[in-house]
């Protein structure tokens, strides 16, 4: 989709950061850097909530 955007004047430092050339492929990698991170970031809360009952007995077989 074409849009067009007022970029900082910076956009070269985050290219330089993602390794992209361009203001197209750098806009894109950020774009997906903020995706995969905030996909992580759930997935890190849901593997929080997990409540694992495990005794010291199951440890010890799981480490042997």
């Amino acid at each position: 989709m074409r849009t067009t955007i007022d970029l900082a004047d910076d956009w070269e430092e985050a290219a330089k950061v993602l390794g992209t050339e361009g203001k197209t492929a750098t806009v894109n990698a950020a774009i997906s850097r903020v995706i995969a991170e905030h996909r992580r970031g759930e997935a890190a809360s849901i593997l929080a909530s997990v409540e694992l009952d495990l005794d010291d007995e199951t440890m010890r077989e799981a480490w042997a």
